[in-house]
C-alpha cells in the first residue's frame, strides 16, 4: 500500500501488524488495530464538537497515548493540529493562539493545567473561544470505545495521491529568532519518517522496543514515533524524561532503541541509578535536537558501554532529519561531525554571495527543495528561509570534508539551544525588561556540560533598585516557560559601549564569561 496520509499509515499498520502492541503508556496498551480504531473514535468526537476541514486545533499536553491519538484524530476529522510546547504559560499561549488562528483547544496534562485545572477554559474565554470548543483529551476511554468501531474505519480517505497541503504546524524559533509556525504536509512528513526509519538499525525486524525520549511537539519526537510505528515497533511513551524514569523503563521493558536529546543522556550519566541499570541500557541511542559536542559524544559511548550512539542533525523547516552518523563510520568522524546527508537530501555549503562552495570551505548549510521541505511559515513570507532558487537557509555554519561528512561550526544567528530547545535571547530580554527594577538587559548563551548551552543574563538594575535572583526567576516564571529562565543574573552598573556609543556586545559577553567561570569554579 502506498502510504501518503496518516489514515493510510494507520490502515497499513492495522492490516500488517494487527494485534501486535503499538503503544505502551503507563498502564495503557494499544495494539495497532486498536490504535487505528481509537483514532476514528477521537475523530468522530471532534467532528461533533465542530472540527471540520481546515480549522486550526491547538494540541497542548504532555506526551501520552491520548496525545498521539488526538493528533491523528484531528487530521482525520479534517482539522489542522497546531502543536504547542507543554511548558508554555497561558500568557505565551494566548499570543501564539491568536497568531495561528486557533479555533479549538485539545488539552491534556501540562504545566499550566497542573497549576490550575481550569487554565484551558480560562484561556479560551480570554480569546473568545467557545467553551464547547475546548476538549480534554483525557475525558474518554478510547480503547473501550474503539471496541464498537466496525470495519468501516478501513475505508480510504478522499485525499488526492501526491497532494501537498498544510496539514499540521510545528513551532520553531528558526533562523530569525522569532517564534514561527512551520507548515508541514503529512505526505512529505510520512515519506521522510519512513526513509529515515529505513536507515535505522533494527528497523527491518518488527519487534523493536522503542522508547520515545523527546516531546511529540518536536519534529524529532513526532518523526521517530511515526517512523517506528510504520516499521511495527512498539513505542514506549514515558510519562516524563527524568533519568530515573527512563532507566527504570530500560530495566522493565528491555528497550532496544531510544531517541532523545543529548541533554537527556547527559542527565542519565549523572544519575545515582545509572550504574545499577547499566546492563539494561539500549542497543542504540539516537541523539537529536542539537549537536552533541565531541567530548560529550565520547563520554556517552564510553559510559553507556555497549550502547551505540547515532548523532542526528536536522531542522523543523527541513521537515525532518538531514544527516546522520552511523555505527560503522570512522571514529574521528563520529566524534566530530554530524554525519552524511541522506541520499534523497540535497545539501550544500553556500557563500554569502550565493555561490556554492567546495569541500573544505566554510559557509552556510543550505538544503534544496526536494518536495519534503516545509510549505512555509504561517502568515510570514517563505523567503525568510527559502531563497528564489529553492535553497532553504539553515542559519548554521559548516563545511563538508572530502568524504562527504558535515561539520558544524556555530550559528549565524544567536539562537540558544538548551537541551534541544531553541530559545531566542530577544524573547528572554523582552520578558526581563518588563521588570520595573531592571534598567537594561542582555542575554547570551554559554557552553554547558549537560544542556549544551545555558541561558545567562546581564542586567543593569534601575537606579536605587535591588532585586534578587530568586525574585527575578519568580517574576519570569509567570511570563515565560521554565526552560527559558536564565541560570544566572550578572549585575553591572553600566554596560560597555563602543566608539559609536552602541552596546559593545563582545566586551559584555567576555566579561559575562569571566563572571560565569568564577561562579562555576
Amino acid at each position: 500500500m502506498k502510504v501518503s496520509t496518516f489514515h493510510k499509515l494507520l490502515r497499513f499498520c492495522s492490516e500488517v501488524y494487527g494485534d501486535r502492541t503499538a503503544i505502551l503508556y503507563q498502564n495503557e496498551e494499544y495494539s495497532f488495530d486498536q490504535l487505528a480504531r481509537a483514532v476514528e473514535v477521537c475523530a468522530e468526537k471532534l467532528k461533533e464538537l465542530g472540527v471540520k476541514q481546515g480549522l486550526h486545533v491547538a494540541l497542548w499536553g504532555y506526551n501520552s497515548a491520548e496525545w498521539l491519538i488526538c493528533f491523528f484524530g484531528i487530521i482525520r476529522a479534517g482539522g489542522v493540529p497546531v502543536l504547542f510546547n507543554y511548558s508554555l504559560t497561558s500568557e505565551e499561549l494566548a499570543s501564539m493562539f491568536r497568531y495561528t488562528d486557533v479555533r479549538f483547544i485539545a488539552y491534556g496534562n501540562n504545566r499550566e493545567i497542573k497549576r490550575n485545572p481550569a487554565a484551558a477554559l480560562q484561556l479560551a474565554e480570554s480569546l473568545g473561544i467557545s467553551q464547547t470548543s475546548v476538549y480534554d483529551i483525557r475525558s474518554m476511554d478510547y480503547k473501550e470505545a474503539a471496541e464498537n468501531v466496525g470495519q468501516g474505519y478501513l475505508a480510504a480517505d478522499d485525499r488526492e495521491e501526491g497532494e501537498r497541503t498544510s496539514d499540521f504546524f510545528l513551532f520553531t524559533t528558526g533562523t530569525t529568532g522569532r517564534s514561527k509556525a512551520v507548515q508541514i504536509s503529512q505526505r512529505s512528513f510520512i515519506v521522510d519518517s519512513i526513509e529515515i526509519g529505513k536507515a535505522l538499525p533494527e528497523m527491518e525486524r518488527c519487534h523493536t522496543q522503542f522508547c520515545l525520549g523527546s516531546p511529540l511537539f518536536h519534529i524529532l519526537g513526532l518523526e521517530m514515533a511515526i517512523g517506528n510505528l510504520y516499521f511495527g515497533a512498539t513505542v514506549h511513551i514515558p510519562p516524563e524524561f527524568s533519568a530515573a524514569t527512563l532507566l527504570q523503563m530500560f530495566r522493565r521493558s528491555r528497550i532496544d532503541f531510544i531517541a532523545a536529546t543529548g541533554a537527556v543522556y547527559m542527565a542519565m550519566m549523572g544519575s545515582p541509578e545509572f550504574e545499577r541499570n547499566a546492563s539494561y541500557l539500549p542497543k542504540y541511542a539516537l541523539a537529536g535536537g542539537g549537536t552533541v559536542t565531541p567530548t560529550q559524544f565520547e563520554r556517552l559511548e564510553n559510559l553507556f558501554g555497549h550502547t551505540v550512539f547515532l548523532n542526528d542533525y536536522g531542522q523543523t523547516e527541513i521537515g525532518s532529519t538531514l544527516t546522520r552518523i552511523y555505527p560503522g563510520d570512522d571514529n574521528e568522524k563520529r566524534m566530530n561531525s554530524v554525519g552524511r546527508p541522506f541520499q534523497y537530501k540535497r545539501v550544500a555549503i553556500m557563500a554569502p554571495n550565493g555561490h556554492l562552495l567546495p569541500a573544505g570551505s566554510q559557509g552556510e548549510v543550505v538544503v534544496k527543495d526536494d518536495g519534503n521541505l516545509m510549505l512555509g511559515y504561517y502568515k510570514l513570507p517563505t523567503e525568510l528561509a527559502i531563497d528564489e532558487n529553492g535553497w532553504l537557509h539553515t542559519g548554521d555554519l559548516g563545511f563538508f570534508d572530502e568524504d562527504g561528512f558535515l561539520y558544524l561550526n556555530g550559528r549565524i544567528k544567536d539562537i540558544i539551544i538548551k537541551g534541544g530547545e531553541n530559545i531566542s535571547p530577544r524573547e528572554v530580554e523582552v520578558a526581563l525588561s518588563r521588570c520595573e527594577r531592571i534598567a537594561e538587559v542582555k542575554v547570551f548563551g554559554a557552553p554547558h556540560p549537560i544542556w549544551g548551552e545555558s541561558i545567562e543574563a546581564c542586567i543593569v538594575p534601575a537606579k536605587g533598585a535591588d532585586v534578587t535572583d530568586g525574585e527575578l526567576k519568580s517574576f519570569l516564571s509567570e511570563v515565560i516557560a521554565p526552560f527559558k529562565i536564565p541560570s544566572h543574573f550578572f549585575r553591572y552598573e553600566v554596560f560597555p559601549i563602543n566608539a559609536n556609543g552602541k552596546l559593545n556586545q563582545q566586551a559584555l559577553k567576555m566579561s559575562m564569561f569571566e563572571k560565569l567561570k568564577q561562579k562555576r569554579s
